[in-house]
């Protein structure tokens, strides 16, 4: 057995009841899972008794490598799994029950929205491409999500719907209709999406044999990460109707409300599963004492936190105030060149609040040559709008640029909307077509474009054709300057005033291309101010996406750029997190809402714990927002860290006072 200290061995030594565990970060939580496990089948607990359930496959396969290593073959048959896995497994098991097909379907993200757009025409709704508009799939996505997360299915959804004028933006009626049309079809292609795996199942429990047959299995229940259980995921678990229940996790890490997860739950489960004991494992064995005093600072206005370490005290936790967004950049792209020469680079990470922030980081490695990977997002060269945007300037350049023409019609089009035309659509089978007109008669794409060309495209097809051929392409100007066409040619193509849209509808996929077009037509205006034309900003794009794709190359060693929540579960030797300002960290959505607000301290809090050794804190004291330099304000979190950390330098103050 592993050597454990006494609060893990109290909860691996439990005994008679159920129990809720709360663990601090670095607490080990892993390991009293696997020891309890482990000491489980050495009491002579059939193994297939015991259910560990944990949120990813990789979480699961980790437990299973590492509850092997303590008992051997004798490990063989505990379940452990997702949430996800767990309601597949009975539905196939047992779904003959309820006149469920025994090899389901599994609808992915783009199958069931798929469902979701067809749903909607079967109502006779024309659905739209644009995401701001109710007719939109989204909006029935988010109705739908939400709903199954709460533990509801259509009909439930439909009774309820209208006594709490619940839509999500679409009316009520046709929230309930689409609703319930979605769930014909996916039951009449034998189908079931994720949320669909939950709800299912936990229906199929209600059947005397099958909550039987299950509470053999998960006679001992193990649940990993419990402050990132949803309704519906909670509602399964009771209806297994375990002998012992065990749950551990940690609400100060509870970050995922916008899907339905909230630490509330720790309270309802013991009032839920009483007798129920209570345990907490405080001791973070991962980072030093500066961070954890840090970071206990930061949560302790909110909650009490006792969280302890086992380490000296470390390098002390430290703040840069950076005079601007590049300022910050270089600071922290300076600060790795120097700290490389004695560790290697996968042990730092830049955790940002959201993936907007990361294209000054990405110039600033890329420039300094220092590898790197992200996670949680694509690269600023590499997401669509910015694709987009760059393959209309290669067009203004050179209009026979074949590969940019493709990608503008078949990106750029799926998003935009052209005041003053109907709907613009020209499909893959139709950009198909053209493609082997163009190579059969030996001509550009651009000319099979033409109305006076016999390609013989649908009606839509073909007005989307002319009006490429002779709107799009002539107003791609190539005499503006570099600022003025990104403006330009993502307006006349329809592209930017949908963003804004979307965005002003409170759509934060759209408010996020929008905030990446923004920090291209920030580094257009820099490129012109110093006497930069259209063409040698081309040039700039060039040399920046290959400078990127060289740090985002095959590096044995590279330093990680994440966003915060997809670096949850992870740790690092140093830390980095810029933009602790009023609007970023806390964002903007947060400081208008109490319960989002408390989320995004946890949010800090789960970035903070991440380091290990070292903890750098950055702001700007200018920033762009939408494009304009604004002044900021430091985050309201500063204050609670002030006495904990220590000021790296003043030279923001320097540089803005010449």
């Amino acid at each position: 057995m592993s050597k454990l200290n006494p609060e893990q061995q109290r909860v691996v030594e439990h005994q008679l009841g159920h129990a809720v565990v709360s663990a601090a970060p670095g607490g080990g939580k892993t390991t009293i899972l696997t020891e309890r496990i482990a000491k489980l089948i050495r009491e002579g607990v059939n193994p297939s008794a015991i259910t560990a359930i944990t949120f990813t496959n990789k979480a699961a396969k980790e437990i299973r490598l590492r509850v092997h290593a303590l008992c051997g073959d004798s490990s063989e048959g505990v379940t452990m799994g997702t949430f996800h896995a767990l309601g597949l497994s009975i539905i196939k098991a047992h779904g003959v029950l309820d006149g469920l097909p025994a090899k389901p379907s599994i609808l992915d993200t783009d199958d069931s929205r798929a469902l979701m757009r067809q749903a909607l025409r079967n109502l006779g709704v024309e659905v739209s491409k644009k995401s701001a508009t109710l007719e939109h799939p989204k909006f029935l996505a988010a109705v739908i999500d939400e709903a199954k997360r709460g533990g509801m299915n259509a009909k439930m959804f439909s009774d309820t719907a209208p006594k709490f004028g619940y839509s999500h933006g679409l009316p009520i009626q046709l929230a309930t209709a689409a609703f319930l049309e979605y769930e014909r079809l996916c039951r009449a292609q034998n189908a079931f999406d994720f949320d669909d795996l939950i709800l299912v199942s936990t229906k199929l429990l209600r059947h005397d044999p099958v909550r039987e047959a299950l509470s053999q299995s998960g006679q001992y229940l193990l649940v990993d990460e419990f402050q990132d259980t949803s309704e519906a995921q909670y509602a399964l678990m009771r209806a297994v109707h375990s002998e012992q229940v065990i749950v551990i996790g940690d609400p100060l890490q509870s970050i995922y409300g916008w899907r339905g997860a909230t630490p509330a739950i720790f309270e309802r489960f013991a009032g839920d599963h009483a007798p129920c004991s209570s345990y907490t494992v405080g001791i973070n064995y991962r980072s030093s004492l500066s961070i954890l005093t840090a970071s206990n600072a930061l949560m302790l206005p909110v909650e009490r936190v006792g969280m302890t370490g086992v380490g000296d005290l470390g390098t002390p936790v430290r703040l840069h105030t950076a005079s601007d967004a590049d300022a910050e950049a270089k600071f922290i792209a300076e600060e790795l060149q120097f700290k490389a020469l004695t560790k290697p680079l996968e042990q730092f990470a830049i955790l940002v609040r959201s993936a907007n922030l990361t294209r000054p980081l990405e110039r600033a490695l890329a420039q300094a040559g220092i590898a790197y990977k992200l996670i949680g997002g694509a690269t600023f060269w590499k997401r669509i709008e910015i694709r987009v945007a760059v393959a209309l300037l290669r067009l203004a350049l050179n209009p026979l640029h074949q590969p940019a023409l493709e990608y503008a019609i078949g990106e750029g089009l799926k998003f935009a909307f052209v005041e003053g035309t109907s709907k613009l659509s020209l499909g893959d089978t139709s950009l198909e077509k053209l493609k082997s007109l163009a190579h059969t008669d030996n001509l550009p794409l651009l000319e099979v474009l033409s109305p006076e060309y016999p390609h013989e495209l649908l009606p839509r097809a073909a007005h989307a054709a002319a009006w490429i051929y002779t709107v799009g392409m002539p107003g791609l100007s190539d005499k503006d300057s570099p600022s003025a066409f990104v403006r330009h040619a993502l307006t006349l193509w329809g592209y930017w005033p949908a963003l804004e849209a979307a965005a002003k509808d409170g759509d934060l996929e759209a408010l996020g291309r929008l905030e990446a077009l923004y920090e291209l037509l920030a580094l257009a205006q820099s490129h012109e101010q110093g006497g930069g034309d259209l063409e040698t900003f081309a040039e700039v794009i060039t040399l920046e996406r290959s400078q990127q794709a060289l740090a985002q190359g095959e590096a044995a060693s590279a330093v990680t750029i994440s966003t915060i929540h997809a670096a949850k579960g992870l740790e690092w030797d140093v830390v980095i997190i810029p933009g602790l300002e009023q609007g970023v960290l806390p964002s903007g959505g947060a400081l208008r809402d109490d319960t989002a607000h408390l989320e995004e301290r946890r949010v800090l809090f789960v970035a903070m714990t991440r380091a290990r050794e070292e903890l750098l804190l950055t702001r700007a004291l200018v920033r762009r927002v939408h494009g304009e330099l604004q002044s900021t304000t430091p985050s309201q979190y500063l204050e609670d860290l002030h006495a904990h950390l220590v000021s790296v330098d003043m030279s923001a103050m320097v540089a803005l006072m010449g």
